[in-house]
């Protein structure tokens, strides 16, 4: 039986992908002077933003500055962030029932605060980790572990809804179940435990 849910935050609780990616765009063309297709940033969706930038520079001080200006550059445009149908009214029902909730995201603390939290659903959540927390970051699987250990709950009893192969990886190696969420999947992904269709599906996973 599942008790504990912990979810991604982009391309599953969250509609950022239009934001997230025009505005990597913008910050590649500013500070490298490339013109890259939009299309090919889509690897960069459910890793921390440093480790996407990595693949165009390893330039330290570039990639602190790229790191920097992207979070402001989507932090300005935060308004057209949404959140995903049924996810508000889903999350607060599983939350009555005594479902223990939690975040695991690649967000830094201040991006989830700056492009999260204005939505009013942290109240539900008993935990919420960002890459802020740990040292490693998914796939690894020290995320997940730290919130299964902040929480103080069974992992077999736990299940991680993303929406990217990254997150399925993350939950394989932190032996939790793991529940793609197709609303904001770009990718196929059979071997999941669960696929969802819409959030509602979650209720239905945890009454068995």
């Amino acid at each position: 039986m599942i008790k504990t849910i912990l979810f991604d935050v982009d391309g599953t609780i969250v509609d950022t992908q239009k934001v997230v990616l025009s505005t990597f765009k913008e910050v590649i063309k500013e500070y490298l002077n490339a013109n890259v297709n939009i299309n090919d940033l889509a690897f960069a969706l459910g890793i921390p933003g440093r480790d996407a930038i990595k693949h165009f520079t390893n330039n330290k001080v570039l990639i602190n500055k790229m790191a920097k200006s992207w979070s402001e550059k989507a932090s300005n445009r935060v308004n057209e962030d949404t959140l995903f149908n049924n996810i508000p009214e889903t999350i607060k029902s599983l939350s009555q029932e005594g479902i223990t909730l939690g975040i695991v995201t690649s967000k830094t603390k201040q991006e989830y605060i700056n492009e999260v939290s204005h939505f009013g659903l942290d109240d539900y959540f008993d935990v919420i980790v960002t890459a802020s927390n740990t040292k490693n970051h998914k796939p690894n699987p020290e995320p997940l572990n730290f919130a299964i250990s902040k929480l103080g709950v069974d992992r077999t009893e736990t299940l991680y809804v993303g929406d990217t192969k990254y997150d399925m990886l993350t939950a394989n190696a932190a032996k939790v179940k793991f529940a793609l969420a197709n609303w904001g999947a770009h990718e196929e992904l059979p071997e999941a435990d669960y696929q969802l269709n819409n959030p509602i599906n979650l209720e239905e996973i945890v009454k068995g």
